[in-house]
């Protein structure tokens, strides 16, 4: 990350396991083709510091996967701020990136045991 200038960091474990580990840490959390936008949202809360934010790369969701990562949102406290259709340079591509950010603590207890997310969906 040091060519591009930022100050970031990459991790190779299981998210729910980074979670227990790092609480609320992160400043920001950029995902790309990891799960359906629910089980993203739920997996992202617990790593993300008061304020931090949730940048997740969609190709192209529907609204009801949209709408039920809003509600998953609003259980582990983010909200969304933001969905910027964009296309990849030199390969015309969509990509939706939809935004969220932590702004209240969860009102179900995180994170849950790992796989869960994907197996049983909050919404």
């Amino acid at each position: 990350m040091r060519a591009l200038g930022i100050d970031a960091e990459v991790s190779a474990h299981r998210v729910e396991e980074l979670a227990l580990e790092r609480a609320q840490e992160f400043a920001v959390a950029v995902a790309r083709a990891l799960a359906p936008l629910p089980s993203l949202v739920e997996l992202a809360a617990p790593l993300l510091a008061p304020e931090g934010l949730l940048i997740a790369m969609k190709g192209r969701p529907s609204d009801d996967e949209v709408d039920r990562g809003d509600r998953v949102a609003a259980k582990v406290g983010l909200e969304r701020i933001g969905t910027d259709a964009v296309e990849l340079p030199g390969r015309n591509e969509h990509r939706t990136l939809i935004t969220y950010r932590r702004i209240a603590k969860a009102s179900v207890r995180l994170p849950r045991r790992p796989g869960m997310a994907q197996k049983h969906p909050m919404a």
